[in-house]
């Protein structure tokens, strides 16, 4: 369930020391009261933090080249950076004289780093290569073992014991591996994450993510690595450049705007703490236990901060934004991928397509713990999907095709096959074995006979007017809505052969969707702000019934019983009303439905709704249904 920063009073954060920016420091890290910190002039510097007050330098370190990133264990410190194919190694343990002691060659410039006691892990994102090096002669390591993470190039590096985590950025994927045997990783499980993962950061049995294009801070239960699972999404309103845990918190930063601070101490419900504006560029940030460094640079104040986490909000410390007013019929929500534009349910499980080319499954078997399960890749311009059983129908707008995939491993649904539509295919329905699509571009309506997934096969086509935008099928019938000619067509498909135009009606301006429901057609048309209800019995001679006055721009609309369900996407909201009487529809109630709102269905006594602007799946609890 996804969750903006919250308003709290505890704990909060006070500074204890400063250390003036003497140096060109560009990176940190924190070990015990130990501080390391990297500067522009190859040296690696150790300070003392255990008296916050009066932090004071112990030694350095000369190194090579312009390192930007540290990893340590104990006293065994790696620098590294993109500059260079190496990563070189200093012993600290003297800290008054640290000295560099070896090195190493990456197979590329590495992206991120780790120790664990003797052995240290290295991600080269540009050959999709992690390195596995044995430090126990810290002047001779020797690399034990290289491999290719399933999904990709790695990016970010975590480790916890014997899991090693690691995220791929372009596969928008979380992969997890037992190093109990270094010279032999095993891959135990993967799941999907928001967009191009970058930093990871593991502690105990969670896993915190953030992201380059996806603006939250997404936690994970690892405690069973082979089964990894989606604890909570923290919106975050921009992408943050990196997150660290220690103890309870959870600490995201932001290069010009700070950084906040969560309590993950119930992981499934995190608290925003509060918010730290820093002036200048935030650096770097290391934390351990209830001490927090931060390195800021660019700015009169520039230097090295000390902080502790405290019981009681600190002069310095701002509380976070309240969180937007969750809608009293809303029973659960989770983050999508960008851009959301439909829903399909089927069973446990919610289908999204995404403007980001992206199938996502999510289980909503339990509304107030919604679970990604996973997700595949689609064409372009995804505008629609359908669901029969655990068969998912995507059409691609941009990519003119008709996308089937095989969903029975929600976790890893797997693409059965691709077809070629006509141009710009903008909606389709799926009835007994036949998926019926619209062509936007060549006005045309085709069905395809999809009843072996692996080998779709166009049964036949029909002309409609032009702009055809919507497509529904019940028995014997399909309707097409026009959305350049504002027309309602009706056409007979018995011989899919053969589909036959037997009439058609004007429509109100700008007809977008359109459903079917007991002898009767539903036409949203959002220039009109209205639903107009059609008596299709005659099929050849369609007649206006009667029309529902709407919010601003009905786009989606489901018919259940006697009760019409429209969301309208400039109002942001969900409607509902009683058609009994077709001729003078009743508006029972409207509710809030997100920013707005696109896909809607319903499924048992709940309705489904994605929200476009702020990438949400939100479960809605129906309003009452038209009383009989």
């Amino acid at each position: 369930m996804a969750q903006s920063p919250s308003r709290a009073a505890t704990p909060g954060l006070v500074r204890r020391g400063l250390l003036p920016a003497d140096q060109d420091y560009q990176m940190l890290a924190l070990n015990g009261t130990t501080a390391y910190l990297l500067d522009w002039k190859q040296t690696l510097h150790l300070l003392d933090v255990s008296v916050p007050a009066k932090p004071r330098r112990l030694g350095g370190a000369t190194v090579e080249g312009y390192p930007e990133h540290i990893a340590f264990d104990g006293a065994t410190v790696l620098v590294y950076g993109r500059s260079a194919n190496e990563v070189q190694v200093v012993d600290a343990r003297n800290p008054a004289a640290p000295r560099r002691v070896g090195r190493f060659s990456t197979v590329g410039p590495p992206t991120a780093a780790v120790i664990s006691g003797t052995t240290a892990y290295v991600a080269c994102a540009e050959d999709s290569v992690v390195q596995i090096i044995d430090l126990r002669n810290l002047a001779a390591p020797r690399e034990l073992k290289r491999f290719r993470p399933a999904a990709g190039a790695p990016q970010g590096l975590a480790l916890a014991g014997a899991t090693l985590a690691i995220t791929i950025r372009e596969a928008d994927a979380l992969e997890l591996y037992d190093v109990t045997k270094p010279a032999a990783p095993k891959q135990v499980g993967t799941i999907s994450t928001g967009l191009q993962p970058t930093v990871v950061a593991l502690r105990g049995s969670v896993a915190a993510v953030v992201f380059d294009d996806d603006d939250q801070l997404q936690l994970f239960d690892v405690s069973s690595p082979a089964a990894p699972v989606l604890l909570h999404s923290i919106d975050l309103n921009q992408s943050a450049q990196g997150v660290v845990l220690a103890d309870r918190m959870a600490y995201v930063w932001f290069g010009h705007d700070g950084l906040y601070a969560f309590d993950i101490q119930n992981p499934r419900q995190p608290r925003a703490l509060g918010y730290q504006p820093l002036p200048g560029f935030l650096r770097a940030v290391a934390a351990q236990g209830p001490q927090l460094l931060t390195l800021v640079t660019d700015h009169d104040s520039a230097g090295l901060g000390l902080w502790q986490a405290t019981p009681k909000a600190g002069p310095e410390w701002e509380p976070a934004p309240a969180p937007a007013p969750v809608p009293p019929t809303q029973r659960g929500s989770i983050r999508t991928s960008r851009e959301p534009n439909d829903v399909a349910v089927s069973g446990p499980v919610a289908y999204v397509t995404n403007g980001n080319h992206r199938l996502q499954l999510f289980d909503v078997h339990d509304p107030a713990a919604l679970v990604l399960l996973g997700y595949a890749g689609t064409g372009h311009g995804t505008s629609q999907v359908a669901v029969a059983g655990t068969t998912a129908y995507v059409v691609n707008y941009n990519g003119n095709s008709l996308e089937i995939f095989d969903a029975r491993n929600p976790a890893k649904p797997i693409r059965s096959s691709r077809f070629a539509t006509a141009a710009q295919p903008a909606e389709l329905a799926v009835q007994a074995g036949r998926a019926y699509v619209v062509s936007n571009r060549e006005n045309l309506l085709e069905i395809i006979d999809v009843t072996n997934p692996a080998k779709p096969a166009r049964l036949g086509t029909a002309p409609t007017d032009a702009g055809p935008n919507a497509v529904a099928v019940e028995g014997q019938l399909a309707c097409v809505a026009n959305y350049n000619s504002r027309t309602l067509q009706v056409f007979d498909v018995r011989d899919p052969a053969h589909p036959r135009l037997l009439g058609r009606s004007e429509t109100g301006s700008k007809p977008l969707g359109v459903v079917m429901a007991g002898g009767r057609a539903y036409v949203a048309c959002t220039g009109s702000n209205a639903v107009q209800i059609f008596d299709i019995k005659d099929s050849a001679r369609p007649r206006l019934l009667g029309t529902a006055a709407t919010d601003d721009d009905p786009v989606r609309l489901i018919v259940q019983g006697e009760t019409l369900y429209v969301v309208n996407m400039g109002d942001d909201n969900l409607q509902a009303f009683d058609v009994r009487n077709p001729a003078a529809p009743r508006l029972i109630g409207s509710i809030a439905a997100g920013d707005q709102p696109q896909g809607l269905a319903v499924s048992g006594k709940l309705i489904y709704v994605v929200s476009n602007e702020d990438n949400q799946l939100r479960l809605l609890e129906l309003p009452a249904p038209a009383p009989r």
